[in-house]
């Protein structure tokens, strides 16, 4: 029961909101065809979902020292908040990408239907040709594809949330320059140095293997997602309430 519960207030926290974000998508999409008809000339419009991939990314971060905070006053289970957390975050990507697929099916009518307006969704532009018109089949794999992006967003967040709430003021600015320090200095002049850029090599076929089809890429997105959903549990299991931290 406390699980229902505990999503039902998660689900609550992040509605409020999304409302006013989709809403402002909403009126850019509108904006946008509406300058087209005015000046008669040409209009585009396109990824507007990746908006929505940042807001998931901040929302994962910002939510979670207010929500771990009520839920440990309450009595809720470290646990209990993990897997709740969890399943709000699926039903949240899964209400994001449905809002997010529904923006794609407006913006294409109106591109039928208006001249000069084009609208091309994420998706179009890795995996469709340009001008060519998305079908139902099409539509659900957008879907599918920003859950998985929506959902890894999350999952980033919660981590990053979860770590920085256990730092103190000091190393909330020592690990973030020491990551930035050891991944895009140390290692790739290590791997220039010793491994004569194999890791880049490796790296870059990774990315390639990732972005050569949608179904590569959403599930290698989901995984990730659930890896660092794993990971983020490995701070949240003990973690002490630090309201002045």
């Amino acid at each position: 029961m406390k699980i229902k519960s505990m999503v039902k207030y998660l689900m609550n926290d992040f509605i409020k909101g999304y409302l006013g974000f989709a809403g402002a998508i909403l009126l850019v999409i509108h904006l946008g065809m509406i300058l087209a008809v005015a000046t008669d000339g040409d209009g585009m419009l396109g990824g507007m979902e990746f908006s929505t991939i940042i807001f998931m990314l901040i929302i994962g971060i910002i939510s979670y020292r207010e929500n771990i905070s009520m839920s440990i006053q309450n009595g809720v289970s470290r646990k209990t908040y993990f897997i709740s957390e969890a399943i709000a975050f699926v039903l949240f990507a899964l209400t994001g990408s449905c809002v997010d697929t529904l923006y794609c099916v407006l913006g294409n009518a109106y591109e039928s239907i208006i001249d000069g307006f084009i609208y091309d969704s994420t998706f179009e532009q890795l995996f469709m040709s340009n001008g060519e018109v998305p079908g139902l089949t099409d539509y659900l794999k957008e879907f599918v594809m920003q859950f998985s992006f929506e959902f890894m967003a999350l999952s980033v967040g919660l981590l990053i949330g979860a770590v920085v709430y256990r730092l103190n003021k000091v190393m909330k600015f020592v690990i973030p320059a020491a990551i930035y320090i050891f991944g895009f200095i140390v290692i790739p002049f290590v791997d220039y140095a010793l491994f004569d850029l194999f890791i880049t090599r490796k790296l870059a076929s990774f990315m390639n293997f990732v972005g050569e089809s949608f179904s590569h890429m959403s599930v290698t997105m989901t995984i990730g997602g659930l890896v660092l959903l794993a990971v983020s549990y490995l701070f949240i299991r003990r973690v002490q309430i630090a309201d002045r931290k």
